[in-house]
């Protein structure tokens, strides 16, 4: 899997501001989210990976060998 670092794009105050706009705070506050979000996505798909490699290592192979020996048990 492809991971992208985005710079975050939060508003910063201008020196001249005494404080941000409520859009603006508004704004920083949904990119922090997003921010949030984004970080446990890939926590999610590191773990989906993590689950499909120990699948393929142990569980795929198991069920081919019952499969192999279903197929022996139950010839007419």
């Amino acid at each position: 899997m492809t991971q992208r670092h985005t710079a975050s794009l939060l508003i910063a105050r201008p020196p001249e501001q005494t404080q941000l706009s409520k859009a603006q705070k508004t704004f920083n506050t949904l990119v922090q989210k997003i921010e949030k979000r984004r970080s446990e996505l890939l926590r999610w798909q590191s773990a989906a990976e993590q689950i499909q490699k120990k699948y393929c290592k142990i569980l795929l192979p198991l069920k081919k060998s019952t499969m192999l020996h279903k197929s022996i048990w139950c010839m007419p």
